[in-house]
């Protein structure tokens, strides 16, 4: 049993085959950055007691990291559809 959510002129890209290979290949560069920046090492570089706008700033470079991500991950996707 499918099921299919109708989408009319939403964010949803159209499914008209398969992607791009630059497309795919942008995908993957971010999928290796976000290994090499959410990395453990890394992360103890932004642990301190210091806080951005009353955010420690270990959770607001996760949270931008994270959220950088899914604009150009939604950038790459709706490029090619």
């Amino acid at each position: 049993m499918s099921y299919s959510i109708p989408v009319k002129n939403g964010i949803f890209p159209k499914d008209n085959g398969a992607m791009k290979k630059r497309h795919q290949q942008k995908l993957v560069i971010l999928s290796i950055g976000l290994i090499i920046f959410l990395n453990i090492p890394i992360l103890f570089i932004f642990n301190s007691e210091e806080a951005v706008l009353g955010i420690p700033v270990l959770y607001a470079y996760i949270f931008l990291v994270w959220f950088i991500s899914i604009i150009i991950t939604f950038t790459v996707i709706n490029k090619y559809a």
